[in-house]
């Protein structure tokens, strides 16, 4: 993960230090802002087997730690959309290994 700041006079991209334990890699992942959470849903590592990945993690962006989410677990899928509603997280669409998710 990167962080580029913006401001003046100057513009600077740096990775951050992050601690707790970062979730698999991934492509065509979903994610979104809530407060000052970051979650990110999903995805695809095609030198996984299954290679749709279901989990769903989250960062403290004051804090920068990753942290375990508590609960059901959302399917797996890959090329969705993740959008806030108010304090929570809705998933939407995305492929999974059947299809199109309902």
């Amino acid at each position: 993960m990167y962080i580029l700041t913006v401001g003046k006079p100057s513009i600077e991209l740096y990775e951050p230090a992050i601690k707790g334990s970062p979730p698999t890699a991934r492509k065509n992942f979903g994610w979104v802002r809530v407060k000052e959470y970051l979650f990110i849903q999903g995805g695809r590592n095609d030198d996984m087997r299954p290679w749709i990945i279901g989990n769903l993690s989250a960062l403290n962006l004051k804090t920068m730690n990753w942290l375990k989410v508590k609960g059901d677990k959302p399917t797996l899928r890959h090329s969705h959309t993740l959008l806030s509603y108010h304090d929570e997280v809705i998933i939407l669409g995305g492929k999974n290994l059947d299809g199109l998710c309902k």
